[in-house]
């Protein structure tokens, strides 16, 4: 697992933001929601996007297709293990 100085884990093939900028899973500071966060501007600016609420999206989509639960506990230990 990759770690930047944005300390978030690097989504390594996830692309999105600014070119030479990773998509990084992180915990939002002041949400405490598990976000993917695009950086643009050369750093200067990002994009957060609710991390649970797109795979809500998907499970209404296509119901049983994801374990919510799972994937929060999943991603969560992800997040933390990148040091919030």
């Amino acid at each position: 697992m990759r770690v930047n100085e944005f300390e978030g884990v690097i989504l390594e093939g996830v692309t999105g933001g600014d070119s030479g900028f990773p998509v990084l899973l992180l915990t939002d500071t002041e949400s405490g929601q598990l976000v993917l966060r695009a950086i643009n501007e050369g750093g200067f600016s990002c994009t957060d996007i609710d991390m649970l609420g797109v795979l809500r999206w998907v499970e209404n989509l296509s119901p049983g297709s994801v374990d919510i639960d799972a994937a929060a506990r999943a991603l969560a230990a992800r997040a933390g293990a990148a040091g919030h």
